[in-house]
Order: structure tokens, then C-alpha cells, then sequence
């Protein structure tokens, strides 16, 4: 398939079927505009599109029809209760093994 091709295809199926799609870490402005030409931006479709950035720029420029959420760092314990969950889930050792 060539670029044409698979922008049609990537449209015709937003536009289709309801369809949430993740662009995680776009760092540019010359990137999202080569991407965006596949995802149907402003036109009626059942889709939605999350796209994530470090540069509060490329988040603007991207966010034509959308919003910008700025997130905020944890801070160390925050962060540390996080891992806590996510990694020792469910385990009674927990408090043996890990300190702050």
C-alpha cells in the first residue's frame, strides 16, 4: 500500500466504526502533520483520537477541534504509592521488603 492508500483506509474506517486511537508521543509539529492527514479531524466520524506530547506547542497546534491537558509530575510519595500498586499488587510481603 502506498501513503494514499493507507490514509483512505485509516479515514474510511474512523468514519466506519467508533475507534479510539492513541498517538503517544508526538514531539513535533512536522510530525503531527504528517500524520494528521489519516485521521479524520473535524469531519463526522465516530472516532477519537489521544495524542500525547511533551511539548505544550505541538499539543496546541494538534488540538485544532480538541482540548489540551496538562498534567502535573507526582511528587516522591506519590510516586512511590504508585509503584507500590502497580508493581507489589496484592502481595503481604510488601511492608517486609520495601522501605521508603
Amino acid at each position: 500500500m502506498n501513503k494514499n492508500q493507507i490514509v483512505e483506509k485509516l479515514c474510511s474506517i474512523q468514519k466506519e466504526k467508533k475507534c479510539f486511537v492513541v498517538l503517544d508521543d508526538v514531539w513535533t509539529r512536522d510530525a503531527w502533520n504528517s500524520l494528521k492527514s489519516g485521521f479524520p479531524i473535524g469531519e463526522e466520524t465516530k472516532s477519537c483520537i489521544l495524542l500525547t506530547t511533551r511539548k505544550k506547542d505541538v499539543a496546541e497546534f494538534a488540538a485544532e477541534n480538541g482540548f489540551v491537558h496538562e498534567s502535573r509530575a507526582l511528587d516522591h510519595k506519590e510516586s512511590w504509592k504508585l509503584f507500590k500498586k502497580i508493581a507489589i499488587y496484592g502481595r503481604d510481603q510488601t511492608s517486609m521488603f520495601l522501605t521508603s
